[in-house]
């Protein structure tokens, strides 16, 4: 994973940055996918992101989740990402209260969509938290 960062921040050499990140992943590292996600969607590469990403969400990463909902909000795809971003509570759900919040302040969610992401989460997003949205 280090030798992936040396080559993406200090050397720009990307190839070389995914070889050493795709190794880390093949090693069960799932922050290479976030850090491949993020290096895909930087050279507007966003097919190869949101495959990286999904890794990620495979894994259980949380910032693989949280990536990949954004990603497809600011494509505004809007349910799918707050589906991922709801799926975040998989993992952390004490902050149930603080997401549903910026869903619907940040990304001005209705309700109904909320609803809507919530049944989708629960076919993208691994072990789905279960406790409902209010």
């Amino acid at each position: 994973m280090n030798l992936g960062l040396l080559y993406k921040k200090v050397y720009k050499d990307y190839p070389n940055a995914i070889k050493w990140y795709e190794k880390s992943y093949d090693m069960g590292d799932s922050d290479a996918c976030v850090n491949l996600g993020i290096l895909y969607k930087e050279q507007k590469d966003i097919q190869n992101a949101i495959k990286w990403y999904k890794k990620g969400v495979e894994l259980k990463n949380y910032s693989s989740i949280k990536n990949l909902g954004n990603l497809y909000h600011k494509q505004d795809k809007n349910i799918k990402g707050g589906a991922y971003m709801i799926g975040l509570l998989s993992i952390k759900p004490e902050k149930k209260k603080k997401l549903l919040s910026y869903l619907k302040t940040k990304w001005k969610l209705t309700n109904e969509e909320l609803k809507k992401a919530y049944k989708l989460q629960k076919t993208l997003v691994p072990n789905p938290y279960t406790g409902g949205i209010e």
